[in-house]
């Protein structure tokens, strides 16, 4: 579901080789993906996110709530494409340079 967007980033910026090592990497249960990569959220994941978004974005939370929008809706894709579908590439790479590393 996300795996050509998370290898087309790698690709981007490294060779064949060290991309697909590090596709493996993100990938497998470990790190990044305790349970695997999976739409799975771990537990408390996403009352650490409804209670985060409220204090950081409070109007945005309201509507989203108000048109009946649930986080299991827009985050399964964010965490499944490692947000490269969503964000710009400039924005993408700033926040995989803050996670990975």
């Amino acid at each position: 579901q996300g795996m050509s967007y998370v290898v087309a980033m790698l690709l981007l910026q490294m060779g064949e080789a060290d991309a697909y090592r590090s596709a493996l990497t993100i990938l497998t249960p470990g790190r990044w993906f305790p349970d695997g990569y999976n739409p799975a959220f771990p537990p408390g994941y996403l009352t650490a996110w409804d209670a985060e978004f409220a204090a950081k974005l409070p109007l945005l939370k309201t509507h989203l709530d108000s048109l009946g929008l649930t986080p299991e809706m827009y985050l399964v894709d964010w965490r499944l494409s490692l947000f490269t579908r969503f964000l710009p590439l400039d924005a993408c790479v700033r926040v995989w340079d803050t996670w990975i590393l």
